[in-house]
C-alpha cells in the first residue's frame, strides 16, 4: 500500500431470513486515498492494521494493475498515432 492508500476488500451478502438464506452477490477490492482539505493525497490519520497475508496478497495485485495500466497506456498512444496518420492521409 502506499503512504496515501489503503486497499479495502468489500463482500455484498443479500440475506433473506423468510426462508433462510444468503448469498453473496458482489466482491470487489477497491483502493481508497486520502486526501487533504486541497484534495491532495495526504498520510492517513491512522495506519491502518494489515495482516502480512492480506499485505502480500495487495503486492501481487498492485503489480497486475500496473501492468494493465501500462498496457492501457501503450494502447492509447498507439491509437493516437494511428489518428494522427489517418487524419494525415486523409487531408
Amino acid at each position: 500500500m502506499g503512504s496515501a492508500s489503503v486497499e479495502v476488500f468489500l463482500k455484498v451478502i443479500v440475506e433473506r431470513p423468510e426462508v433462510n438464506t444468503s448469498k453473496t452477490i458482489a466482491e470487489m477490492y477497491t483502493v481508497l486515498v486520502a486526501v487533504d482539505d486541497k484534495g491532495e493525497p495526504t498520510k492517513p490519520k491512522h495506519e491502518p492494521l494489515v495482516p502480512e497475508e492480506y499485505q502480500k496478497g495487495f503486492n501481487e495485485r498492485r503489480q497486475v494493475r500496473l501492468r494493465h495500466r501500462k498496457r492501457t497506456v501503450e494502447l492509447i498512444n498507439t491509437m493516437k498515432k494511428i489518428f494522427a496518420f489517418l487524419c494525415y492521409i486523409l487531408k
